[in-house]
């Protein structure tokens, strides 16, 4: 039961809260398809477009430390290089002598799921680092050493910004996450915590020189960053700064129904979001305490009781060029014992 089933069963789940709002038809049966190449893991995010008449969805599978071997052994299974790369990379992530397997709590295998595309695109990776401080060299350090396992053509002009990042950040800030991307050719994607104010954030872009759209900032999202729990700045670059932006502005997660009510009527009344697609990422949110069949939380002990809890994790507020303001939302669906 621990590896030997796919993600199925637990999209079988969710799909039951997920209204055709939100999930159609066409991207159902790709998510459904998509979920059963997928290895049995605790956790699944899914991406939604929150303006009216864009159905687009993404999915994202966490992986914990503890689920690397289930990850490891599906991998050795899997002939895409992006995959073969990242099973040398979890092998050494899973020794426990390796600074990974110290530094890294978890990584995200994400998937954009496209209406025009058969069959399943390469994902991209998200790698998390463990909950404590470290001097920002060893950090550097890090991405660097990760980035080696997997193609790509990283010049001095990367790490020049990486290091302006990272030398920018106030007290109480950090880059709790970094990604690698395939969408755009040898860019790094980081997400910069956190932020209280739109002031604040502003402070700190133009400090790294961003290129981009200070005055949506203040003009459209202001009240977003303050009612937010906390906000992450989800920076992307080559050897330039993209004027591209995500303002990640986090939901309470013990009390989210509540807070996503008022974060979610603001998003309407700003037409950042439908009042159909609201209401259905309301409908999302709760708990399944009924026994699961198919849980991996623990791999020694199936009597373990589990629930299964549904949120709303974040909103992004996104900042393209030429483009209008407009907001993805982003669920939650979570195995964990009780």
């Amino acid at each position: 039961m621990h590896s030997k089933s796919n993600l199925t069963p637990l999209y079988h789940l969710a799909s039951q809260y997920l209204s055709d709002k939100l999930l159609d038809t066409d991207y159902s049966d790709k998510l459904d398809h998509l979920h059963s190449f997928l290895p049995q893991l605790n956790m699944v995010n899914y991406e939604f477009r929150l303006t009216p008449n864009d159905p687009r969805v993404d999915a994202n599978i966490m992986v914990w430390k503890y689920e690397a071997p289930i990850l490891f052994n599906w991998l050795s299974k899997q002939e895409g290089t992006v995959y073969r790369q990242l099973y040398k990379w979890v092998e050494d992530w899973m020794n426990p002598r390796d600074t990974f397997h110290m530094m890294i709590q978890n990584i995200w295998i994400m998937y954009d799921v496209k209406e025009s595309e058969q069959g399943i695109s390469e994902p991209w990776l998200v790698f998390a680092f463990s909950d404590f401080v470290l001097e920002k060299n060893a950090y550097i350090t890090m991405i660097k050493r990760i980035s080696t396992y997997f193609d790509n053509n990283y010049k001095d002009r990367h790490w020049s910004i990486l290091e302006r990042i990272y030398s920018h950040l106030d007290t109480g800030q950090s880059i709790p996450a970094f990604g690698i991307q395939n969408r755009n050719v040898n860019s790094i994607r980081l997400g910069v915590r956190n932020f209280s104010s739109s002031r604040q954030m502003k402070s700190y872009l133009e400090k790294i020189s961003w290129p981009g759209n200070y005055e949506l900032i203040e003009q459209q999202y202001a009240e977003f960053v303050s009612q937010a729990d906390y906000s992450m700045l989800s920076i992307t670059f080559n050897e330039e700064l993209f004027p591209q932006l995500g303002i990640e502005c986090y939901l309470n997660y013990k009390d989210n129904y509540n807070h996503s009510a008022g974060f979610l009527e603001s998003l309407v009344d700003k037409q950042l979001s439908s009042m159909d697609k609201a209401d259905a990422l309301l409908n999302w949110i709760g708990y399944d305490d009924e026994p699961q069949p198919f849980f991996t939380v623990d791999g020694s002990d199936h009597s373990i009781e589990t629930r299964i809890k549904r949120w709303l994790h974040e909103v992004k507020l996104v900042i393209e060029p030429n483009s209008p303001p407009f907001a993805k939302a982003y669920v939650l669906i979570n195995q964990i014992m009780k």
